[in-house]
């Protein structure tokens, strides 16, 4: 098993997630002081503009994506190499 592709992925994974975290975590204190009527996702939109967090919401989906896509290929090739 290739473990620093396994440890690379893992890093992936807990970075993206993490920083997905804090950007929800972000965008919820944003929500406590607005007034009147919600609509979710247009307003979850306007407060990834205002709060300048779209760029961190799209890297930490990307990290999330690499850190499986590394931890499945290793986990696969593995599974393979023993038969």
């Amino acid at each position: 098993m290739n473990y620093s592709r396994l440890i690379i992925g893992s890093v992936f994974l807990i970075a993206g997630t993490l920083l997905f975290g804090f950007v929800h975590v972000a965008v919820a204190n944003m929500f406590t002081h607005t007034r009147g009527p919600i609509d979710m996702p247009e307003q979850f939109n306007n407060f990834l503009d205002v709060l300048r967090l779209k760029t961190p919401y799209i890297i930490s989906i990307i990290f999330m994506c690499i850190g499986l896509i590394l931890l499945i290929t290793t986990l696969i090739q593995s599974h393979f190499r023993k038969e």
